[in-house]
């Protein structure tokens, strides 16, 4: 959730081993944790994708993987500028040099771009997707973005314009050469 000021606020957890109460359900259930990920494959113990995860072949559904979601209710404050809704792909914290790291991270990429594209909500829902998905090749994507208001526009700098010269630079005011006697 994005708030006015250049803030933001989480409001769900990652479902993975890091979060105690989800790392004692998947146990509880018979699921095991390997590398950080459930059954050494999923990153996240909810999902109602990753249909990869669930073939025969890999021994279907892994234990302890759930569909049921994280409910969360919270009325809109005056503050609140938008909201991006999406699947685990879109930012992962091993997203360090490509792609989103956190949900900061796409909120801060959102709002920069709502600042400077005239709050086009859907090329910047395109635009968070596709930087968010750099990182994963693999890894299916849902992006919803809701706004409350519109984000104050900024000006941006225009883009300087390079040119490519096809021949050799010459240089004014090099020192010259001179001819060297023959020996």
């Amino acid at each position: 959730l994005s708030q006015a000021g250049g803030g933001n606020l989480d409001l769900t957890k990652d479902h993975t081993f890091e979060h105690l109460g989800e790392k004692e359900r998947v146990e509880a259930e018979g699921g095991k944790w390997t590398f950080s990920r459930l059954d050494g494959y999923l990153m996240v113990s909810r999902a109602f994708g990753d249909f990869e995860a669930k073939l025969m072949e890999r021994g279907g559904k892994p234990r302890g993987l759930s569909v049921d979601p994280d409910i969360v209710t919270r009325e809109i404050e005056d503050g609140d500028e938008f909201i991006v809704i999406s699947s685990d792909g879109l930012w992962d914290k091993e997203n360090t040099t490509r792609g989103l790291s956190s949900g900061k991270a796409s909120v801060d990429f959102v709002r920069q771009r709502l600042a400077t594209n005239q709050n086009d909500l859907q090329r910047a829902v395109d635009e968070v997707t596709l930087e968010g998905t750099k990182a994963s090749d693999s890894d299916n994507t849902t992006a919803i973005l809701v706004s409350f208001r519109s984000i104050e526009q900024v000006k941006q700098e225009p883009e300087k314009e390079f040119r490519i010269h096809k021949e050799r630079p010459r240089f004014i005011n090099a020192p010259q050469r001179r001819p060297q006697p023959p020996s």
